[in-house]
């Protein structure tokens, strides 16, 4: 768990790379995480992009509602695993 994630999750692409790097600290293979970035994503693809250690090797994304992640849900890379 990321501490303190509700006092930056408006920098999306910033909370990415906590996320990312948490996961490399702990050579976790995969990381999820629930809707943040209040409507502006284009970070999180940012951070994942230029992503360059061996952890996390996937990231999942969870949403509750049909809103989330719209702005960048089509370019989401889904196995369906």
């Amino acid at each position: 768990m990321v501490r303190g994630w509700h006092s930056i999750t408006a920098d999306d692409e910033y909370f990415t790379r906590l996320i990312l790097e948490w996961a490399a600290d702990n050579q976790l293979p995969t990381v999820g995480t629930i809707a943040y970035g209040q409507g502006e994503h284009e970070g999180i693809l940012t951070a994942l992009d230029n992503w360059t250690k061996a952890y996390p090797r996937r990231v999942r994304i969870f949403f509750f509602d049909e809103g989330d992640f719209q702005d960048i849900r089509p370019k989401f890379n889904y196995n369906g695993i």
